[in-house]
């Protein structure tokens, strides 16, 4: 007989990758203005609070809220109001390996 429970992913989610690729960062995800574009804060200084789109073959997979914790990617030649695009979002388990890895950044332990 078959059961009926449905089998599960294996993998530890609370797994983090943290080899960024030149040029991305972490950030902040401060407001949804609409059409994939979130208005995202880092830790660059000259990048405080930038706008990135959600790439549309992400669309459908990743769900981004404020205050989800994001890696954005810069665009080389920024034109108009976005200036990158995200690329990865963590997930809860994964957000607390970075309080524990000693990762997180300080100035964002007010709001969390």
């Amino acid at each position: 007989m078959f059961s009926m429970k449905q089998g599960g992913n294996n993998q530890s989610s609370a797994l983090v990758n943290l080899q960024l690729e030149s040029g991305q960062f972490i950030g902040r995800v401060v407001h949804a203005l609409g059409n994939n574009v979130y208005q995202v804060e880092t830790r660059e200084p000259d990048r405080k609070e930038d706008k990135y789109l959600l790439p549309k073959r992400l669309r459908n997979y990743i769900y981004i809220r404020r205050g989800s914790i994001v890696i954005v990617e810069p665009y080389e030649s920024p034109q108009g109001r976005v200036r990158g695009e995200v690329v990865e979002t963590f997930l809860p388990d994964q957000v607390k390996t970075l309080h524990k890895l000693r990762e997180w950044p300080q100035e964002w332990n007010s709001v969390e």
